[in-house]
């Protein structure tokens, strides 16, 4: 299980590097942890406000059609867009094009 304060380690291959990254998770909430009540009220509150995948570790808006479209033990929930990116996540190329697009050049 992937919650919130554990310690990750991930291998990830960039470039044909592999590079060892340890991070904390911070404020990731699963989907599979929260009920659907509790899930409308914290994003009524504003308590969350983007989404992810978990496998892909990909973030992005809410109202995105590719993280509709995710299964429900993959998805993720954060507060800000910072929280996703201290988790490891990029930005969705549909969604967070912008965002995306610095992401893309900075890991060329």
């Amino acid at each position: 299980s992937c919650s919130a304060g554990s310690i990750i380690y991930s291998w990830f291959r960039a470039k044909g590097r592999y590079l060892n990254f340890n991070y904390l998770t911070i404020n990731m909430l699963l989907h599979i942890e929260i009920s659907d009540t509790d899930l409308r009220s914290k994003i009524k509150q504003q308590k969350i406000r983007f989404g992810g995948n978990r496998k892909l570790k990909i973030y992005g808006t809410l109202t995105c059609k590719s993280g509709k479209k995710m299964k429900k033990e993959n998805r993720v929930f954060f507060t800000t867009e910072n929280e996703a990116i201290e988790n490891g996540f990029r930005p969705c190329g549909h969604c967070r094009k912008d965002e995306y697009k610095k992401w893309k050049n900075e890991t060329i």
